[in-house]
């Protein structure tokens, strides 16, 4: 009873979920929005200017008295929801993913703060049979890839012409123009490396068109929900990303969505699918890691985190290994899910 009489929330109610998303209300109590408005002062007192007072020391009843009530009491239910959130998250062990969208009910100074608010969670993830799923989309079609002289000669005479538009005149397809655009012995030597890249390009071309394939087949036989929150905060920064693009090109929406031949309600829809079906993709990766306990070694991490820490200096490092542990545990899974056809 005394550990919950400390508690700085009070009449927690945490609802059924429901596709994935579940709502909490409750309060907080008048004390601790109280605490938190001493709190947002003492901030502002750093920055807080007054005649007869040197910068950073006016004293806190002129800074409560100079500063919008309104101001203030908005600044302190923040403050305190953000204090607040993630004890009722941990004390009722909720594995959310998502930021909450919270609503404020009843908010006033001397009273307690009520709230409601509605946060993702981790769905039950019931996995299909993806290893019979991945041998089936895999190992269709796999034929040897083939490369014509024909496709390579058109390479050649690519490099001949925009040759030719430096000097004027295509140069003749001799051992010493071959040597002049790059690492090749001879034309024998070029002819082998374009067929050599031909091929490789190609085999990206079907790896990456498997995965697509293999993405759709797995994630049309998992049946769970993808929390819609997730799938809409997703949505807004997409199309907030959009409508700038399209302002920097000086057109209005309704020029581009005339364009592309959809309405702005069918592309956001659209993009919503898109969205599920990634998010969906990927709790299935994690899931199937685990499943497999397929996860990237200690060095395979470090060397990944150094390449690309050279590249973002800014990222912070934690925020960092978070990413390229995921990148890599997901490669490694797709990886698993490929040798499956074989």
């Amino acid at each position: 009873m005394e550990e919950q009489a400390r508690k700085p929330y009070t009449d927690v109610k945490v609802g059924k979920e429901k596709n994935a998303v579940i709502e909490i209300s409750g309060s907080i109590t008048a004390e601790v929005l109280d605490e938190h408005k001493r709190a947002v002062i003492k901030e502002l007192q750093k920055d807080f200017e007054a005649p007869g007072f040197r910068k950073g020391h006016v004293p806190e009843m002129m800074v409560e008295k100079g500063t919008k009530a309104s101001f203030l009491l908005e600044e302190a239910a923040n403050s305190a929801l953000r204090h607040v959130y993630p004890l009722i998250v941990e004390d009722f062990k909720l594995e959310v993913i998502t930021p909450p969208d919270v609503k404020v009910t009843k908010l006033a100074f001397g009273n307690p703060l009520e709230f409601t608010l509605q946060v993702g969670v981790q769905p039950e993830i019931k996995l299909p049979d993806y290893k019979k799923i991945a041998k089936k989309v895999m190992g269709e079609g796999k034929e040897p890839i083939e490369v014509k002289d024909e496709q390579v000669q058109e390479v050649i005479e690519e490099l001949r012409r925009l040759r030719g538009q430096e000097g004027g005149t295509p140069p003749e397809l001799t051992d010493e123009f071959v040597k002049s655009l790059g690492a090749f012995e001879n034309v024998e030597d070029l002819k082998k490396k374009l067929k050599e890249n031909i091929v490789l390009e190609k085999e990206l071309e079907l790896r990456k068109k498997k995965r697509e394939e293999l993405a759709k087949e797995l994630t049309a036989a998992a049946k769970f929900p993808v929390p819609s929150l997730l799938v809409e905060n997703e949505l807004v920064a997409v199309r907030d990303g959009l409508y700038e693009e399209i302002n920097k090109n000086g057109i209005t929406k309704e020029d581009y969505f005339t364009r592309v031949g959809k309405t702005e309600e069918e592309f956001l829809n659209v993009q919503r699918e898109a969205i599920e079906r990634q998010f969906k993709m990927k709790m299935l990766l994690e899931a199937i890691a685990k499943e497999e306990h397929i996860e990237p070694t200690e060095d395979e991490l470090k060397a990944e985190a150094a390449v690309l820490s050279s590249r973002y200096r800014d990222v912070d490092p934690l925020t960092l290994f978070r990413y390229v542990t995921e990148m890599l545990r997901n490669e490694k899974t797709l990886q698993f899910l490929e040798s499956q056809a074989k």
